[in-house]
Formats: structure tokens, C-alpha cells, sequence
């Protein structure tokens, strides 16, 4: 998982896992990002109005979600991903988590699964 950006959520939001390459791609450290942001703090304005309720309704719909979008690193600068949601569930199927895997847009479709 070297090549991607991996992001994990409680079940209200607040990042509890950032990875080495999140750290790389949006240029923060998990030390600024874990137990104290939310995923849409990297987003663009139109993400922030829509929040997270329909990403997350779909994601739990489908078990995973895949969609391009724009992301905004601690610099500033925009960058396209290609981004896999999916909740994630204990025993009891109950909701504890949220993940996101994402790379920088490739040429070509997301992950090369469409």
C-alpha cells in the first residue's frame, strides 16, 4: 500500500489512521491530522457544502464507493484522486470506522475497475 493513500475514520469522521503516503500526497503529518480533523478538511468547497452524508449513504449501499475527486493539499495545491470509500464493521456488523484508499488520478479509469 506503499502507492496509496490510506485514511481511516471513526464513524463521525475524526481521522484515526493517516498513512505514510497520506502524509506525502496532501503534506500534513499524522501528527497534525489524527484525533483532530475531519476528511473534508482536504476537500474543495463544493464537498464541503454537499458533506459527507451522501458519500457515506452510498458507500454503505454498495459496501464501497469509488469516485474521482479534488482534493486540496496543506500547500494549497489541488490534486485529482481516485478515491475507494467503504465503511467498516465489527462483529456485530454495526458501524465502528470508515476507510478511504486513494492514488493520484491515473490515465485510464479509477483503479482500473470500470
Amino acid at each position: 500500500m506503499n502507492q496509496y493513500s490510506v485514511i481511516i475514520t471513526d464513524a463521525h469522521g475524526i481521522i484515526t489512521y493517516f498513512n505514510k503516503y497520506s502524509e506525502e500526497l496532501l503534506g500534513y503529518t499524522a501528527e497534525e491530522v489524527v484525533n483532530k480533523k475531519d476528511v473534508l478538511f482536504f476537500s474543495k468547497k463544493e464537498d464541503l457544502r454537499k458533506g459527507m452524508a451522501g458519500y457515506r449513504a452510498k458507500a454503505i449501499q454498495q459496501s464501497c464507493s469509488e469516485r474521482e475527486k479534488t482534493i486540496i493539499t496543506k500547500n494549497g495545491k489541488e490534486v485529482d484522486i481516485d478515491l475507494c470509500f467503504a465503511p467498516l464493521r465489527d462483529s456485530e456488523s454495526k458501524i465502528t470506522a470508515f476507510v478511504g484508499i486513494a492514488r493520484p488520478k491515473l490515465i485510464g479509469t479509477p483503479f482500473g475497475m470500470r
